[in-house]
């Protein structure tokens, strides 16, 4: 890392998870900062020896030489340039979270310091960026401004961890998670997805007979089973959730319950439920009626 490939120095008050940079105005010049940028902080510490990786999340521009508490209207600014060079006084300077270094082992670290203020800020190399993003089993694409930086995930961490895709609208969501899916099926791997939107039954296409699509809705000569699951494979407080019965509705679930066990043991479909429940109702209705005198059946 030498003196050229300085492009600023941290300012102000520095965190652990947050710094700000004070960007040479050369370099603000030629070659830009952009928003999701990624640098490289120099800590100069003993416990942390390679640079620390920080990602520029905002971007600000301030005049020295314009104060607010002088500058009113137009006649100022008028009077301000006949007497000076305002570009002088620009100032650039930019927030970055910090990411980590990487540690002997190859883990990506939060420091648990803040980096001393006048720290030197380089842009973070390609190396720099391909240790921490190109470490993995499945390539997925390349890191935004640095298409030598390939992206790669770590399939160990993926199916022991959560992972949520996040972006806007038409961001590219569904294709992400298309191509984590076939790069995980080509390794080896067996794959459940949950398809409400029928997004990904179009793979099937393209993986043959690895992929078996089930549906509610379709099922026939286009390659498609239809999905059918076994009434009493579900619980009763599956069917609660199933039916939306509240908590408070005492009488309801009493009564499914009682109707859901009348079936137990048997293999069912709606319409045993239906009659099961009315069955049900009216045997709460002679309980309720006969509570306090014996009818032996006649009131039914």
């Amino acid at each position: 890392m030498t003196k050229e490939h300085v492009i600023g120095n941290l300012l102000g008050t520095t965190t652990p998870r947050e710094v700000v940079v004070r960007l040479d105005a050369a370099t603000a010049e030629s070659n830009p900062l952009r928003l999701g940028d990624y640098l490289a902080i120099t800590y100069a510490n003993r416990n942390v020896t390679d640079p620390v990786l920080a990602r520029v999340t905002d971007i600000g521009l301030v005049n020295l030489n314009m104060p607010e508490s002088i500058l009113t209207g137009p006649e100022e600014f008028a009077t301000l340039l006949s007497i000076s060079d305002l570009h002088d006084g620009e100032v650039l300077t930019a927030k970055a979270q910090v990411v980590g270094y990487i540690d002997e082992d190859g883990k990506i670290v939060s420091p648990r310091f803040s980096p001393r203020p006048r720290a030197r800020v380089t842009r973070a190399s390609s190396g720099l960026l391909s240790r921490i993003f190109s470490v993995g089993h499945i390539e997925i694409g390349s890191l935004m401004g640095h298409e030598g930086v390939r992206v790669k995930l770590d399939v160990g961490k993926l199916v022991t961890r959560h992972l949520a895709v996040l972006s806007l609208t038409g961001g590219g969501k569904g294709n992400t998670v298309a191509v984590i899916t076939s790069r995980m099926l080509e390794l080896g791997a067996a794959i459940v997805i949950v398809d409400p939107h029928d997004e990904y039954v179009a793979m099937q296409e393209d993986l043959g007979d690895r992929a078996v699509v089930f549906s509610v809705n379709r099922g026939g000569n286009d390659g498609i089973w239809p999905l059918r699951l076994r009434c009493n494979s579900f619980a009763t407080r599956d069917y609660f959730s199933i039916l939306k019965i509240p908590m408070n509705a005492v009488k309801q679930r009493s009564l499914l319950r009682r109707a859901l066990g009348e079936l137990r043991g048997r293999t069912w479909g709606r319409e045993d439920l239906v009659a099961s429940i009315r069955e049900s109702a009216g045997d709460r209705e002679h309980d309720q009626r006969c509570s306090s005198h014996a009818c032996e059946g006649k009131c039914r």
